[in-house]
This record gives structure tokens, sequence and C-alpha cells, in this order.
């Protein structure tokens, strides 16, 4: 596997496509794929491949980096741009200035238009604005104090109730629930007797409170057994019986 910078050529006109990668072999597969298919990231590269034919593209290696690393790639990589002027239109295909960056890449109105997507620039002002707010008032909340807008509420309102209609359980049932004033009382001297015990479990060291059924004890016993029998359980179990006998060793000669 030889890493390192590599060219595309175009036989007819000279022009180049300047590239690094630590694979080389997978790198000239993946372009001669995207190319075929017609998704190459460099769309004038894309665009003289469907111009002039594959026949008229060669992959060559111009220099190979041994223990490659970004940085060494990246400064071979963009050597080789200023040499080749490989973004240059007159020169290349390649569409930025900088290797391993989009710097100097200019986006098209239309471009930019398709960036900005269903976002305005009221909605983008509010965006900034709330984000300022959380963080002045030290919160992380983005969004607080935004309203959705009506259409967006109905879509919300929607597809929770089309999840809930399918079956799925609401994770707060008693949410908006209002119980009566015996059930409170309840709850509160349930709470209250609780935090009186010290906040022990009801049933933690009582026999008898809570038997599972034979069915079930049944399955947890054929479960722990299959989980014992398996060799890298016991692996598991004796390699950290050992670190624990180590490390008791360790404790007791200090």
């Amino acid at each position: 596997m030889a890493s390192g910078v590599y060219k595309i050529v175009n036989k007819v006109n000279d022009k180049v496509y300047i590239g690094s990668a630590k694979d080389l072999r997978e790198r000239e597969r993946g372009h001669w794929e995207g190319l075929r298919k017609g998704k190459h990231h460099s769309v004038l590269l894309q665009r003289a491949y469907e111009k002039y034919g594959p026949e008229s593209f060669i992959f060559e290696v111009l220099s190979v980096v041994k223990k490659p690393t970004r940085e060494k790639l990246e400064m071979q990589e963009q050597y080789w741009m200023d040499r080749l002027k490989a973004y240059s239109k007159r020169f290349g295909y390649n569409i930025c200035r900088k290797a391993y960056s989009r710097l100097g890449m200019k986006h098209s109105e239309a471009t930019k238009k398709k960036l900005r997507g269903p976002h305005s620039p009221e909605l983008c002002r509010a965006i900034a604005k709330g984000v300022k707010r959380s963080f002045v008032n030290g919160r992380q909340t983005w969004n607080k104090g935004i309203p959705f807008s009506i259409g967006t509420r109905r879509k919300i309102s929607k597809s929770i109730k089309k999840l809930y209609a399918n079956g799925r359980q609401h994770p707060r049932p008693n949410q908006g629930r209002r119980f009566s004033k015996m059930w409170r009382r309840r709850m509160s001297e349930g709470h209250k007797q609780f935090h009186k015990d010290g906040g022990i479990v009801w049933n933690k060291g009582k026999k008898g409170v809570y038997k599972h059924s034979s069915q079930v004890r049944k399955k947890m016993s054929e479960a722990i057994k299959y989980w014992w029998s398996l060799p890298e359980t016991r692996k598991k179990v004796v390699a950290s019986m050992r670190r624990w006998h180590a490390f008791k060793g360790v404790v007791n000669g200090l």
C-alpha cells in the first residue's frame, strides 16, 4: 500500500488534477468509479471526462511519501499544486487553491440560494438572538424563546399522535393527570415513610414479598447457564479474577 501524491492527466490538453492519499491504489479506483457514475466531487474534472472520454485520462504517481502523515501529504500536495498550477482553469481541474482546504472556493448564486434553503434572514436573526440570549443567561438551549410556527406545531402534534396511536407508551403516562385528594394523601404518606426509613427500597432484605413464577425462574436459570457456558465469558471472569488478586497482593504489600 503506497502513499503519496498523484495526478490525473488529460492527454488532449495536458490539464491535471492533483491529489494525495495514504492508499494510492484505492484512491485511483475511487476516482474512476466516481467519474464513470458521473458523481465525481470535482465538477471540472467530471465535465472534461464526459467531453473527452475515459481513454483521454491517465493516473500517474508524482511522489511517494514514506511514513505518511496528514502534514506530510498536505505539504507535498500543495507543492505539486503550486508547481503545476492545478487550481488554474487554464492548467488544471482542482477547484480549491489550498490542499486539504476549501479556501478559495467560490459558490455560484444558485448554489448559495440552495445552501440557504428555507431559512429566511429574519429567522436567522431570531435564532442568533436566541443563541446570544441563552449564553448570556448561562443556558445552552439555543431555541429557547423562539416560538414555532403554526404549521410546525401542527406537524409535531400529528407526528406524536401517530406515534402513540401505533402502540408506543408515553414516557410520562401520568403527565397532566389530576389525582384525587385521597391518592395525593396516600402518595404523600408513602414518600414521607420512605424518607423516614432512610430511603431504603421497600422490598430490600425481605423474603417472600415478591416471587417469580416457576416459568420465569426457569428462563432466568437457562439464560445464566448459557452465559456461563460461553468461552469468552470464562475468559473474562478469569482475567477479572487475576486482576483482582494482583491488585489485592499489591494492596497487602503496602
